[in-house]
């Protein structure tokens, strides 16, 4: 959905409001430390609780004790972007197309929807912890449909304004939040349902751990935005927005997988059982990998390609695809490193993390200002895949030698490096044979060929994913049988 209504919100907002938009996903990435680790806190918490039956009783108290800090949070951080709105549109933000009053406006509207939006991330990692992803995932999937349809026929046959574009999103939160806690709390046993002030003492180091985590990761991940949204002009920010849109595909992949596997790792470390938690690192690492690397190659080989099929616009398709193909391989190195960060979460060692970001950041932030200052927003795409080449040649094997030993070079030839060579080999032959294509349709479909090819490949090259496929097959033809019969 990230990726479907862009093209109508550039055809009904203009590039220089969309800047606006992707200024609003940089407000809540950097507001996100201030989440003080509760939701991860949370998720884990009720992984824990719910492998012991003494425990039920205690889940709707931390769950209370939970919502009751997290919601008050949400509220002060609305309450300080939405009075904040004039010094921000005036003196931050360089906007040519757009007014004063309609920037400001907008950021107030941003204020609203951060508040009413904040609770859900809570509430959905609660539903993660109870090992509940498939409805958790239907009820993102249905509320991040309902922001992007929804959107675009506001824009369309209501007014074509962004504040109309941020009312709407404020409206969706609000009912995003009333659906997600619902949902959660009818899947909690019974048990009293109050604050408590033990529950956030036992939990505070993790908390803190994950609130050190997040604020370095912030740094890491947002320096890039923050410093270009200032610097460059807004239309030439959207460009960079655009583009690491399209280069983070594999870190939505990245980002699903550890939510998935971070309940189960840590029910595996409470019970203490090493060679389970090892063989289950490596199949998720596989697995993980051969997606990641088979999506990532054919964004690179074909950047300009889809973004030409995407925005239907060729000349901002030429100026982007360098960005993309950059931001691409960056966010496909961090996506693979999520998978040994679940084990580092899963071991309640967050100040693991906490140490590697901070070293991270004495040398990514004023590398990230030099090449942007020298480069523009193309020079900054850079500092992306160098920060996660780091990750992957430096703190996995120090973190995974301690906690898993013997498994970072499995782990980084079966589920890093094999991939990529893999998916390489797959796409780059049809690169080759068609290099050209004449429309952004002949050109988003040879892709998807190379797509197709690229991930049979991978597939087929992992050991894990062999496996798999051999277990699924007799069942599918037996279901056939039987729907024959």
């Amino acid at each position: 959905m990230s990726f479907a209504f862009v093209p109508y919100y550039l055809y009904y907002l203009g590039l220089e409001a969309y800047g606006l938009i992707g200024f609003f996903s940089t407000l809540l990435a950097v507001f996100s430390f201030l989440d003080l680790g509760l939701s991860t806190a949370l998720n884990r918490e009720l992984a824990l609780r719910s492998s012991s039956s003494a425990d039920h009783a205690t889940m709707r108290t931390v769950v209370r004790t939970f919502e009751l800090v997290y919601g008050s949070i949400g509220i002060i951080i609305g309450g300080l972007v939405f009075a904040l709105a004039t010094p921000i549109a005036r003196y931050w933000l360089n906007t040519t197309t757009l007014s004063f009053s309609e920037a400001e406006t907008a950021i107030q509207l941003m204020g609203i929807v951060i508040a009413l939006q904040w609770p859900n991330g809570l509430y959905s990692g609660g539903l993660l912890g109870l090992q509940k992803q498939v409805i958790a995932n239907a009820i993102q999937a249905g509320i991040v449909t309902l922001r992007g349809v929804g959107a675009v026929l506001v824009l369309a046959f209501i007014a074509p304004t962004i504040s109309a574009f941020f009312l709407y999103q404020a409206f969706v939160s609000l009912a995003a939040v009333l659906v997600t806690r619902s949902t959660l709390t009818s899947h909690l046993p019974p048990g009293k349902t109050m604050f408590e002030k033990g529950v956030l003492k036992a939990v505070w180091r993790f908390a803190a751990g994950m609130l050190g985590v997040s604020v370095t990761t912030i740094i890491l991940m947002q320096t890039d935005k923050i410093i270009l949204s200032g610097l460059l002009p807004m239309e030439e920010y959207s460009q960079y927005v655009l583009a690491y849109t399209m280069g983070a595909v594999a870190g939505f992949i990245g980002v699903s997988v550890h939510a998935a596997i971070f309940p189960r790792f840590s029910q595996l470390v409470a019970a203490n059982e090493e060679v389970a938690l090892q063989q289950t690192f490596l199949t998720q690492a596989q697995l993980l990998g051969a997606f990641v690397a088979a999506i990532t190659l054919v964004i690179m080989m074909y950047a300009q390609e889809l973004t030409y099929f995407w925005t239907k616009d060729a000349a901002l398709a030429s100026q982007i695809a360098p960005m993309t193909r950059v931001l691409a391989f960056g966010a496909a190195l961090n996506a693979m490193m999520m998978v040994p960060y679940a084990v580092i979460l899963a071991h309640g060692r967050s100040y693991y993390a906490f140490i590697t970001n901070s070293i991270a950041i004495i040398f990514i932030v004023p590398l990230v200002y030099f090449l942007a200052d020298a480069n523009g927003a193309s020079g900054a795409s850079f500092a992306w895949p160098i920060l996660n080449l780091g990750y992957v040649l430096v703190q996995a094997p120090i973190v995974l030698g301690i906690l898993l030993p013997g498994t970072w070079w499995r782990w980084f030839k079966s589920g890093v490096l094999l991939p990529f060579i893999v998916a390489a080999a797959a796409v780059a032959p049809i690169r080759i044979l068609c290099p050209n294509t004449l429309s952004p349709f002949s050109g988003f479909a040879v892709a998807i060929l190379a797509l197709i090819a690229a991930l049979l490949s991978t597939a087929l090259s992992s050991s894990e994913c062999r496996r798999l496929i051999a277990l699924f097959i007799p069942d599918i033809l037996s279901d056939i049988k039987l729907s024959k019969k």
